[in-house]
């Protein structure tokens, strides 16, 4: 758990506000002047309490922040406690474009522009956490294509590169809360798994319904994706499928856009119903007539 004060500007109240309660959501502490700063209170005096209290100052940048003579105080304060960046002290986190000072420039940031929420929720949450060892190795023939000398200019990445058309996973359940506790040996297994492929192909997961296994798999995902030089572990292709709402509100689940999307997602043609039948049939859902 870390202690962080929000330093912004009025124009971005609400997205620093996001930020902070964000930060709490993950189990740290913010410092925000409109959550503790009463009538008749001294700004300046809890400015000086609470930067003296905190860990990190985040500041969220935009070109009203960098205008603001309040915000500009506090950032420069926490430039001067930790003047070459070695602690980490501030942490840029930009959120609309704009031209950051020169102090601030050579300081590893975040940007949180043109994203969705829960892309933000993630690169939020990665920002924040300390610098940590892959738990995946690189594979070594995927990347050795990426050049053999230093004196040769790098290769553009090729199939390994992310591409979010290789890899669908925005049908899994979205989760409320991006904290997963207890599943430690479940992700492990699911890695050594994925990693190791010993000639197995199917792995299960069972459990009753709404014990989290849509969620473990979604979270496991989320962080293979991340994980350097190689998304996902090199793989070539993810597809998801969710049954989520079966059973429920009186739904009737069938398997037919299951594999008419999967098809799609493999290269073929999704109304080949010949084929489908043949797919359909390997699962034993459905038996060809006599």
């Amino acid at each position: 758990m870390a202690k962080f004060f929000i330093s912004y500007t009025g124009m971005d109240s609400q997205k620093a506000q996001w930020i902070a309660m964000t930060l709490e959501d993950f189990g740290h502490v913010a410092f925000v002047h409109e959550w503790e700063v009463g009538p008749g209170q001294h700004i300046a005096e809890w400015m000086e309490r609470r930067l003296a209290e905190c860990d990190h100052v985040i500041g969220v940048f935009s070109p009203d922040y960098i205008k603001a003579k309040y915000s500009k105080s506090e950032r420069l304060a926490a430039i001067w406690k930790d003047a070459i960046g070695r602690d980490g002290f501030l942490m840029p986190v930009v959120i609309r474009s704009c031209e950051l000072p020169l102090t601030v420039e050579p300081l590893n940031r975040l940007e949180l522009i043109d994203c969705d929420e829960n892309e933000a929720l993630l690169k939020l949450k990665r920002f924040v956490a300390p610098p940590k060892r892959p738990k995946i190795k690189p594979n070594f023939d995927e990347i050795r294509s990426r050049g053999s000398t230093e004196s040769e200019p790098p290769i553009e990445p090729t199939a390994t590169a992310y591409d979010s058309n290789r890899f669908e996973i925005h049908r899994l359940p979205t989760p409320h809360s991006l904290d997963l506790i207890g599943r430690a040996s479940e992700k492990a297994l699911l890695t050594r798994e994925w990693t190791e492929r010993k000639n197995r192909n199917v792995l299960a997961l069972i459990a009753e319904g709404g014990t989290g296994k849509s969620f473990l798999v979604s979270r496991w995902l989320a962080e293979l994706k991340d994980e350097e030089p190689v998304p996902y572990a090199a793989a070539r292709r993810i597809f998801t499928w969710s049954f989520y709402s079966q059973g429920s509100k009186g739904q009737i689940t069938s398997s037919e856009g299951f594999f008419s999307d999967l098809l799609r997602s493999f290269g073929e043609n999704p109304e080949d119903y010949e084929l489908l039948a043949k797919v359909l049939g390997a699962a034993g859902i459905c038996e060809e007539a006599a």
